[in-house]
């Protein structure tokens, strides 16, 4: 994540197009990913093809260009934080089965034992 973007965001208190009216970038973090590609593609119709003569852009491009960076910066984020929580699911899920696995080994190996074994573990455990 680029800070160097974001307090530039803030510092200049930059506003984002939204269906709903201007959002501040806090607001554009709320945003799920379709209200985030309307965001982005508003920004980038602002932007257009329209290149000036000489290469040079305007400081309203250079603003428009930081807000598209800041929008794709929180939709690549957010894209990361899903994946992150699937393969965390995935691992839970496996840890899970594991586990089960486990207790039904030991409950194999206690159903295995002879009742002199069992009767002999439980007087270790319970005392005289």
């Amino acid at each position: 994540m680029d800070l160097e973007l974001f307090a530039q965001v803030t510092k200049s208190k930059d506003r984002f197009p939204h269906k709903r009216g201007t959002l501040t970038i806090e607001d554009v973090w709320d945003l799920g990913d379709d209200d985030l590609n309307y965001v982005y593609k508003t920004l980038k119709a602002e932007l257009g093809d329209d290149d000036n003569l000489g290469g040079e852009s305007t400081k309203e491009d250079a603003t428009v260009r930081r807000k598209i960076a800041a929008v794709k910066a929180i939709y690549d984020y957010k894209q990361a934080q899903k994946e992150a929580a699937v393969q965390h699911a995935a691992i839970e899920q496996r840890k899970r089965l594991l586990m089960d696995a486990l207790a039904k080994k030991k409950n194999e190996k206690l159903e295995s034992m002879t009742a002199e074994e069992i009767e002999a573990e439980l007087k270790e455990l319970v005392g005289p």
